[in-house]
């Protein structure tokens, strides 16, 4: 999620990572388009009541990773 609402700040903190400091300009947001992948955050939402107990249990276990 921080990467398709924080882009820029994302990319910075990931170049600076991996110790990189020129983008190949041509290559910003050709293979992924943060405005495109916006649709898709949340939409586990969707199948909430079906997979309730995976979900728990996702949550339960992996929180520190987890927008709650």
């Amino acid at each position: 999620e921080d990467l398709v609402y924080n882009y820029e700040e994302s990319i910075c903190q990931i170049e600076d990572f991996l110790n990189i400091s020129n983008r190949n300009n041509d290559f910003v947001k050709k293979f992924f388009s943060p405005e495109k992948s916006k649709k898709n955050i949340g939409k586990y939402k969707l199948y909430k009541n079906e997979y309730k107990e995976a979900f728990s249990s996702i949550e339960r276990e992996l929180k520190e990773f987890l927008y709650l």
